[in-house]
């Protein structure tokens, strides 16, 4: 059973061994920080659960089997409930990666196993990482340098912080707040 986030436009071809098209638009991710999916469109709601399984995928170095997933994150509920919840998570993540980067395939689930598509993704992490390896593989110092001064720009980049708005507060206590201390040092001498 093979089943996609984010499918391909020519996803048939997939079937027959070739590769499959990959879209322009690449869904950016920060896990350096606070972890965040990157410009998701005003309305739309991503489930914190579906972003830890993002990032959880991604510190994995891209891939884990489901069970490693719900082993990890989800222990609490049994197996067949915790599956639907992550089935849950990846159709989340889905939707948003598509209205973000178009269509693509972003996240594949082949025989259990959850495998990024790391073209379809820009994440500061990786960033780092590859440049930390190709510094540690240059021969050449100038070439070394360039590399360790990719990553700590990767790490210094400001971050772009998702606008929280703080949820108003109960009516009844703006009330409370605004009324008069009807239980002053006068009232209570009596």
């Amino acid at each position: 059973m093979n089943r996609l986030i984010g499918k391909a436009p020519n996803a048939s071809r997939r079937h027959r061994g070739e590769q499959a098209h990959v879209g322009a638009g690449r869904v950016q991710v920060r896990v350096l920080g606070s972890p965040a999916i990157l410009d998701v469109p005003d309305g739309q709601h991503v489930r914190p659960q579906a972003v830890e399984f993002l990032v959880y995928l991604i510190v994995r170095g891209g891939s884990a089997y489901q069970y490693e997933v719900i082993d990890d994150l989800m222990p609490e509920p049994p197996r067949r409930l915790a599956a639907q919840r992550l089935h849950t998570y990846t159709y989340n993540l889905r939707r948003i990666c598509t209205l973000i980067g178009g269509e693509n395939t972003y996240l594949q689930l082949k025989r259990h196993r959850y495998t990024l598509n790391r073209d379809a993704f820009d994440i500061d992490l990786w960033t780092v990482r590859d440049a930390i390896t190709a510094a540690q593989r240059a021969t050449e110092p100038a070439v070394r340098v360039a590399a360790l001064r990719r990553a700590v720009d990767v790490y210094r980049r400001p971050r772009r912080v998702p606008v929280v708005r703080a949820a108003p507060r109960h009516r009844d206590a703006r009330v409370r707040d605004r009324s008069p201390d009807t239980r002053g040092p006068a009232c209570r001498s009596q």
